[in-house]
Formats: C-alpha cells, structure tokens, sequence
C-alpha cells in the first residue's frame, strides 16, 4: 500500500471546503424583504433611525446591489419569515451576511453592528464572524434583545463601508481620506443574506479537522505522530458522506483515537487570553473607533453566552468610556460579564500609551486617570501594565509602574526590532532608579493569535525562559481594527487543550498567569533574568525624530496642560 501523509493533509483542505464547510450552515426555507437608508456624512445615532422607519426613507433593495461610499454608513432594515416547519426543528438559526468584505481583514473593511428593532445592539458581523444568533442562546441581560419572536424577524444593521485599508500590501500609505467619496475600485454590495441552521457536530468536526491537519503540518512527514494522524484523517474521510449525516458519528470517533492522546508531560502551558487589539487612532476616524469598541464587544458577548469557560480581556479606560457614553446598553451587559469574571479588565491606564513620546508627568497621569476609573467603575486595582503596541518603553517605567501600585508589565512588540533578538519572555525588567518589575513578552511573538497549532509550537520554542517556567500568555483574536476571537479559534483552544504534539492551552485571567509565573520565578531565585534601562524598539526607529513636529507639539502641549492646571 501506497501511503503519503502529505497528500492527505491536502486532501483534508479540500475535503473541509467542499464536504464538510459549507453544509455547517444549511440554508432554511424564508423569506427576507430588505431596505436600506443612506446616511450622508456623519454616523446618527440608531434613535434617528428608528424615527424613519415609519416614513419612506427605506427603500427597498435587492441582494446584488451597490450600496454606500469610502467612510458612508447605511442602514438596512431586514424583514422576514422562517416556514414554521423549519422554525420548530430547527435548533441554531442564524442570519448569514455577505456585506462583499475581504475574508482576509476583519476590522480593515466593511464592518457592520445589528440592532434590534427597539434600538438595542445585538452582535457585529465582520469578514470572519458573519452570522447573528436567532434561536438558540438569549442575553443574560436585557428583556428587548432579541431579533425574532416565533420565527418572524426585524432587526437593523448598521454597515460601515470603509476602504479596504491595507490591501494587498500591508501599511502602503492609503489615498482614503475621512470625507465621504466615491472611488472606483471600492465597490459595496451585499452579496449573500439568508436564514440557516448551524450544525453545532458538524462544526466541530470541522475543529477537528483543522486542528489535526495543522498539528501535523508542523511534524516531520515520516514521524509516528504525523503518520498516525494522517491514517485516522484518511479513514475519517472515507466514512464521511455528507448526504448522510449519521457516518458523522462514526467518522468523529475515527479521529478521537488521535485527539485524546495527551499532552506531554514536559509540554508547557499557554495561558490563552482572548483579546482584540484595538487602535484608538489610527488609519480611520475616531469615531470608528468608537464603533469598532461597540462592534467588538457585542460579538464578545455572543461568544460568552456560547462558551462557558471563555475569558476575554479588555484594556484603555477611554474605550470603556466610549461604550458607556454611545452604547449604555452594550455596557450593561459589559459590567455583568466583568462581575462574573468573564471580562477582565487590564491596563489601568487611559490608553494604550506610547511608552517614549510622553514625559513622566503624562504617563503618571495615564495612570492616575485609569486607575481612578477602573476602581470607581469596577471595584478593581488593575496590576498590569498592558502595552501590546507601543514603540518602545522608557526606562523610567518601573519606577513609575511600581509607585503606582502595579506588579506586571506586558508588552509584545520588542519581537519586532530587526536588528537584535531581545534575549528574554520572563523576566524582571529594571529602571533607571533601581525599581524592577516582573515582565512577560508572548514568545508567539504576535497579539493577534488566530490559535493555530503552527504558533503554538513556535511559541513553545522561542520561549527563553522555559527551564524555568511552563506558562507563557498566547494573545489571541483579530485586533488593530478590533473584531477579536471567534468561535472557531475558541473552539479549537478547547481541542488544544490537553493534545499530544502542542503545549495545553488553558483559558486564563491574565492575572491568575502573572500570579503562577511569579510562583515559578520565586522558586528558582537567582537564575531569574533582569533588564536594566531603556527597552528600546528597533524596528521603529526614527519614527518621532523624523517627525520632529509631533514631538515639538506633544511637549508643548504638555507645558500648557501644566500651566492651565497652575492657574
């Protein structure tokens, strides 16, 4: 017998997307009536919309059509009926939108948040999370949020057409400015919107599947382990018929043999942090951002109620605010899912802020104000300092960190200085007066894990420290342009979790991490590594010095602060 791994793993890929992907998802007999509103300029409030709906301002729109301008916003109205026979066996009906986005960008395209027709936010759609929950899990919070009631439905989407940022070539300078435009290659329609029910076995076959082939990728082609996988991926396969869904039953227990293998007993630990990087400025408008919070949170919140174990991390008090202020009912569900230890709040400072620009002043007074929130808003002292992003970090931040009553520091991105490979993950980091505090670098070397096995096992061995420590924190989720987890990274951390060939994957609270790798450093004393000074970036250099004047207007506009607050 002829047998070559390689080709079943690439039989796997076309396996998943002709037999097994799109029967996740099976269209359900209804009827959807489709209208839609221009909005010119400037985002409304949803309270103006709901004063059209009893007027003419909705006009009826067909799938296929164009809609919007580069930074418009449009308002469909969806309408519809599922047959009642469908309605009572069907268990998980979902709404499925194509609103013509990249695949590839969440939070860099097209982006869109449904409302309930009482104006209530329900859940965001993006290029990676395209569906809205029907029928099958409510809101812990809040009597108005729900979309349909006996299998009819009306519900809102508010879709932002904006540009498709980075293209093709990722931070090419954008020609799309903040003003509303027509431009000839940005082109939106929606092009799929139907009622279907989501085949919660055959999705996680699904997980399966992927979680497999990628764990096998990452061995040699002729290891036992590669080889076993690929034997059990074949006859899974061949088992499988799609027309005839009772051989899932049989063909799932065909890969079971591999997927409840163990880890090993050396295999560390990822404390896997949900978590969704968002810019508060950066290629769009401020106000997008503000939209971006609310989008992500509201597809956050649809994940919780699914997974029950699920943690999910949140920094910069500025984005809380944002929510508060434009979405007061999103943030009623945010502080019960903060109480319940869901939500964790991390950062206790007012933004994610640069860690060189600022004088000691301002960064003091990051802190101040977003400690001061958290504790007010949340009962919380927040003891991370979290700075995923900025670029570069003062050697005057221990001491101030400290001072300030916090204990840990996070940041990522020293990974991508391109000069010298920074020698450390865990470690005390110490400053210019002496004061140290304990640091983590993610040996993922990203903040925008998408919970593959490929970095889970670079991880694993770019991680410097690990003969003294088994955890490491495993950032995950789209970020930058928000969007976060979704429930296919989700669900295949849970397949993760204990699976011979990867690191076990746990979802954490950042916190309860720092506090186990504090455990684990104390124990080994001195051989616990330190950085003094600066950290500095490399890859960004000469980012402020070639722009001397938003150096030269940040230092004057610090004087100022400190001479208003004089008088």
């Amino acid at each position: 017998m002829h047998f070559s791994p390689s080709r079943v793993f690439s039989r796997v890929d076309r396996f998943k997307r002709d037999r097994v992907d799109k029967f996740i998802q099976v269209a359900l007999t209804s009827k959807i009536v489709i209208s839609k509103y221009e909005v010119p300029g400037e985002p409304v409030q949803v309270s103006n919309i709901l004063k059209k709906l009893s007027s003419k301002a909705f006009k009826p729109f067909k799938i296929g059509s164009p809609y919007g301008k580069v930074w418009g916003t449009t308002w469909f109205l969806i309408e519809g009926k599922i047959s009642p026979s469908d309605y009572k066996t069907a268990k998980n009906i979902e709404f499925l939108l194509d609103l013509g986005w990249s695949p590839s960008s969440p939070g860099l395209h097209t982006e869109a948040l449904a409302y309930t027709i009482k104006g209530v936010p329900f859940k965001a759609l993006h290029p990676q999370n395209d569906w809205l929950r029907l029928k099958g899990v409510g809101s812990p919070v809040g009597k108005n949020r729900v979309l349909q009631t006996n299998g009819q439905f009306t519900f809102l989407i508010e879709a932002a057409s904006n540009p498709l940022l980075l293209g093709d070539i990722a931070f090419a300078p954008t020609p799309y400015g903040e003003s509303i435009m027509e431009v000839e290659n940005q082109k939106y329609q929606i092009n799929r919107a139907n009622i279907a029910s989501f085949n919660d076995e055959l999705f996680k076959y699904s997980v399966d599947l992927e979680v497999l082939v990628s764990l096998a990728r990452t061995l040699p082609e002729t290891s036992p382990r590669a080889v076993k996988i690929a034997f059990a991926l074949e006859n899974s396969m061949n088992k499988f018929d799609e027309n005839n869904l009772s051989t899932l039953v049989k063909a799932r227990y065909i890969l079971k043999t591999e997927l409840i293998k163990p880890a090993n007993a050396s295999a560390g630990i990822f404390n896997a942090v949900g978590h969704a990087h968002i810019d508060s400025a950066w290629l769009w408008p401020i106000r997008e951002t503000k939209r971006k919070v609310a989008r992500t949170l509201s597809n956050v919140f649809a994940l919780l109620r699914i997974y029950p174990d699920w943690i999910y991390t949140m920094s910069s008090a500025q984005q809380f605010v944002w929510l508060e202020e434009n979405y007061p009912d999103l943030f009623v569900e945010l502080k019960y899912w903060v109480n319940k230890g869901r939500i964790v709040p991390i950062g206790g400072q007012w933004v994610e802020a640069d860690g060189v620009l600022p004088n000691g002043e301002s960064l003091v007074r990051q802190i101040i104000y977003g400690k001061n929130y958290f504790a007010k808003t949340f009962g919380q002292n927040i003891e991370t300092i979290w700075l995923p992003d900025s670029f570069g970090y003062s050697g005057s931040y221990p001491g101030i960190a400290r001072r300030a009553g916090f204990k840990y520091f996070l940041t990522q991105k020293i990974s991508w200085s391109d000069s010298t490979k920074f020698p450390h993950n865990s470690f005390y980091w110490q400053g210019i007066d002496g004061t140290r505090i304990l640091t983590h670098f993610p040996p993922t070397d990203t903040y925008n894990g998408q919970m593959t096995a490929d970095e889970l096992n670079y991880g694993c061995k770019n991680y410097k420290e690990q003969a003294i420590s088994d955890n490491q924190i495993y950032l995950y989720g789209n970020g930058d342009g928000g969007g976060g987890p979704t429930r296919q990274m989700i669900a295949k951390a849970e397949v993760f979790n204990n699976l011979e060939g990867v690191p076990r994957v746990e979802h954490t609270n950042p916190n309860r991490f720092y506090r186990k790798l504090a455990n684990e450093l104390n124990k080994v004393g001195g051989w616990v590594p330190t950085w003094s000074g600066e950290l500095y970036l490399e890859f960004h250099r000469g980012t402020l010095t070639s722009q001397h004047r938003i150096k030269k207007a940040n230092r004057q506009t610090e004087s100022l602060l400190r001479l208003a607050e004089l008088v």
